[in-house]
Formats: C-alpha cells, sequence, structure tokens
C-alpha cells in the first residue's frame, strides 16, 4: 500500500521533472510475486495428494494384511482338522490290524507237536502239549468296526474333498485379492512417483527463482530504496519551491498594489494635463480668432464642438466632426520661427496644421 502510494505520487509529480519513467519494475515483481504463489499453492496440494494417496495405500494395506490373517487362520484350522483326522483314522487302522492279528492267530490249526524238556539227571522228557481254546470273535462287533472304519475314510474323503474345494476358494480369492491388491499398489506407486517428479520440477523451479529472481527482487528493493530517497529529496524541493512560490506570490500581490496606487496617481496626473491641454487649445483658439478675424465665421461651430456637443457643428467636405483650418491662411511672422507644432484636443477634436504659426512674443 506504501508503495502504490509513492509510485501514485511519484507518476504525478515526474512530469514536472522531466525524469525518465523506467526505474520501477513493479509489475515484473508482482508478475514473480504471482508466479512464486501459484508454485507455492501447487506444492502445497501435491503434498496434500500425497498424503492422501499415503493414507488411503495404508488403509488398503491394513485390509489386505487382515483379509490375509483371516485366511491364514482358516488355513489353519482346516490343517488341524486334517491332522485330526488322520490321526483318527490311524487309530482305526491300528485296530483293524490287531483285530486282524487276533482273528489269524484264533483261527490257525493248532501244533501238535509235543514240547521236549530236559532233565538234567535223567535226560530228555517228553512233556504233554496243552492246546489253547479258539478266541471267539464276535461278528456283530466285526461287522461294528468295519462300518465304523467305512464311515470314517468316508468322512474322511469328504472332509478332504472340502478342505480341497475350500484351499482351491481360497486360493481364488486369495490370488484375485492379491492381484488386486497389486493393482492398486500400482497405481498408488505410479501416482507417487508423478507426486514425486511434480515435487521434484516444482522443486527445481523454486530453486531456479531463489538463484535467479530473488537477487533481481533484491536489486529491485535496493533501487526502490533509492528512488524513495530520491523522492523525499524532490517532495523537499518541490516544498521549498512552494515555500519560495508563495513568498513571490506576496511579494507580487504587494507590487500589484502599488502599481493600482501608481495608475490611480498616473490617472490623476492625466486629468490634469487633459485639462492642461484643453485649456491651451482653448486659448490657442482665441488667439486664432484674434489674429485671424476671418475664423469669425466658424467660431459657434468651434464652441460647440468644445462644448461636446457635434450636432451644430459645421463640418467640411472630407471631415467628421471637424474644422480644419486651411494652409493658405498665414500670419505675420513677427519673432523667431518655432518648431511645428501639432495641439489635439481630446474632446473638441480640432487639428491645427503645421502652416500656421502664432505671432511671437513683443
Amino acid at each position: 500500500m506504501v508503495f502504490n502510494e509513492i509510485f501514485k505520487v511519484f507518476v504525478r509529480v515526474w512530469p514536472l521533472l522531466e525524469l525518465d519513467l523506467q526505474l520501477f519494475p513493479a509489475p515484473e515483481i508482482s508478475t514473480k510475486s504471482g508466479l512464486l504463489c501459484n508454485k507455492i499453492s501447487k506444492v502445497t496440494s501435491l503434498t496434500a495428494a500425497y498424503q492422501r494417496d499415503s493414507v488411503s495405500q495404508a488403509q488398503t494395506n491394513a485390509a489386505f494384511q487382515q483379509q490375509l490373517t483371516q485366511l491364514l487362520q482358516d488355513n489353519q484350522q482346516l490343517t488341524l482338522n486334517n491332522n485330526r483326522l488322520t490321526q483318527e483314522l490311524q487309530r482305526l487302522t491300528n485296530q483293524v490290524q490287531t483285530l486282524a492279528a487276533q482273528c489269524s492267530a484264533g483261527c490257525g490249526s493248532p501244533s501238535n507237536t509235543p514240547a521236549v524238556t530236559t532233565n538234567p539227571t535223567s535226560g530228555p522228557t517228553t512233556a504233554p502239549v496243552t492246546v489253547p481254546p479258539a478266541p471267539t470273535i464276535n461278528p456283530a462287533r466285526l461287522a461294528k468296526i468295519e462300518s465304523d472304519i467305512l464311515a470314517l475314510d468316508n468322512r474322511f474323503q469328504q472332509q478332504n474333498a472340502d478342505l480341497n474345494a475350500l484351499d482351491q476358494i481360497v486360493n481364488a480369492n486369495h490370488t484375485q485379492e492379491i492381484r488386486n491388491a497389486a493393482l492398486e499398489l500400482r497405481s498408488h506407486d505410479l501416482r507417487i512417483q508423478k507426486n514425486e517428479r511434480d515435487i521434484n520440477t516444482v522443486t527445481q523451479a523454486l530453486q531456479q527463482f531463489n538463484t535467479l529472481t530473488v537477487p533481481n527482487l533484491q536489486a529491485s528493493v535496493n533501487t526502490l530504496n533509492q528512488d524513495s530517497q530520491a523522492l523525499k529529496n524532490l517532495t523537499a524541493r518541490l516544498q521549498a519551491a512552494q515555500q519560495i512560490l508563495l513568498n513571490d506570490t506576496l511579494f507580487m500581490k504587494l507590487d500589484v498594489a502599488q502599481l493600482q496606487k501608481d495608475f490611480q496617481a498616473s490617472q490623476n496626473v492625466q486629468g490634469q494635463h487633459r485639462q492642461a491641454i484643453d485649456q491651451l487649445n482653448l486659448n490657442l483658439i482665441g488667439a486664432l480668432l484674434a489674429t485671424y478675424p476671418q475664423l469669425n465665421t466658424v467660431q459657434a461651430n468651434v464652441n460647440s464642438i468644445l462644448s461636446g456637443n457635434p450636432s451644430g457643428t459645421t463640418s467640411q467636405p472630407g471631415t467628421t466632426g471637424s474644422v480644419i483650418i486651411p494652409p493658405t491662411l498665414k500670419p505675420p511672422v513677427v519673432g523667431p520661427s518655432s518648431s511645428t507644432t501639432t495641439a489635439k484636443a481630446s474632446t473638441a477634436g480640432i487639428i491645427v496644421p503645421p502652416t500656421l504659426r502664432p505671432p511671437g512674443p513683443g
């Protein structure tokens, strides 16, 4: 605001001082300041966009990590179920093998070979052979065991099929989610790279602005300071000139008053001179009338003209309200010749020709 006011005053005073109007690079400073503000705004917006992308990417990663944790928990649960079924199947298999061994031992032919024992005193003797009774197997229990084995086997196969189907679903979902997350991460990465390139471009522009424009701005500020000091000096000179002008105006007023007084005195003197000239004209006309009696015929006209009444004037041809004495009337020369005299009456308008000379003294 102060610069604008100084600039307005300087432009208003400039034509009076006849200076060069190329010292203020204000438009250039305003333009470069506007560009700097725009670049700073762009950097701010890019930084905000980068932060929003980072937050969005963090949220996406958190959701993906949660889904992956849930899939790992489901896979672990399926693995536990598979292990439990495997243990149950192993137990049933061992039980079947035990029953089969018992069945084989109970259903075989007994050995009739007598056991030979050695008597240390009397030599070898033959002991009687005892045949164990054949084990009895409950067919219902055996059928129940076989049906349980078949049920467990079917259950194991069904759970294994369910586990495979669930594993395929989990793999498909996991693969699709991983692909979507990878695409989204790639999109975020590209956007972040673009933001980084824009930030680098703006940073380079700011560095260039700081390298090139800031010294120019500093030089312009220094120039403005110098011009401001020069403007202050010029303002002081103008104030001094204004004071001189006021003093001259006061003196001029005094001179005008004195001139008016002198003019009034001159008017008074001029009026006195006019009255003296009129009286001289009257005396001259009286002398002429006394010297030349033939001029009595125009006395009435002369009196009328001198009295300011031109209506009763007798005009000669070629004149307007004036009496002209012809040059043929010459009075006798008595004294030395005088210089040519022309008298003009301010009110009567009588012209005395140079050929008429009044008589000299004596």
